[in-house]
C-alpha cells in the first residue's frame, strides 16, 4: 500500500543525486551513495503496479530524519515553507525523536536563531484556524 511513509524508487534517486551535485561528490561516490541509500537506510517495500517504493525500516531513523528536516526549515524560516509545513505539521503530533533532532538542528545555526524560529513557528501556527474540542 502507498502511503505518506513510503517513496517512490524515481524520487530516490533524485534526492540522492541532488545530494551528491550539493556535496560536489565524483560519479563514483554518488553510485555507492545510491547504492547504500536503498540497502542500507531503506527497505524495500511489495512493488504495487510494478512500481517500487522504498521505505525506512527502523522508526527510529524515520522520526531523526524528520526531525532534522524540520530543523533545517525552522531555521531558515522560508517564508514560501509556511504551507508545507503547517500540512506536515496538520498530519498528526511529532514523535519525541522528531522534535528532540529538530532542536538539535535549531540550536547547531550559526548564530543561533531561536527568536526568529519561534516568530516563524508561530506565523506557521497562526496560518492554521482555531481548534475546539466541541466540534
Amino acid at each position: 500500500m502507498l502511503s505518506t511513509d513510503n517513496l517512490k524508487a524515481e524520487v530516490m534517486d533524485l534526492i540522492t543525486e541532488l545530494f551528491c551535485e550539493g556535496r560536489k561528490l565524483s560519479a563514483d561516490i554518488t553510485f555507492q551513495v545510491k547504492e547504500r541509500t536503498s540497502s542500507m537506510l531503506l527497505s524495500s517495500v511489495e512493488p504495487i503496479a510494478a512500481q517500487q517504493t522504498f521505505a525506512f525500516d527502523h522508526e527510529e531513523f524515520k522520526n531523526f530524519f524528520l526531525g532534522e528536516a524540520l530543523g533545517r526549515i525552522c531555521s531558515k524560516a522560508n517564508p514560501s515553507q509556511k504551507m508545507e509545513l503547517l500540512a506536515l505539521l496538520r498530519k498528526g503530533t511529532l514523535p519525541g525523536q522528531a522534535v528532540d533532532a529538530a532542536v538539535s538542528v535549531i540550536r547547531k545555526t550559526k548564530p543561533p536563531c531561536c527568536e526568529k524560529t519561534a516568530a516563524f513557528l508561530q506565523e506557521v501556527a497562526s496560518l492554521d484556524g482555531p481548534t475546539s474540542l466541541y466540534t
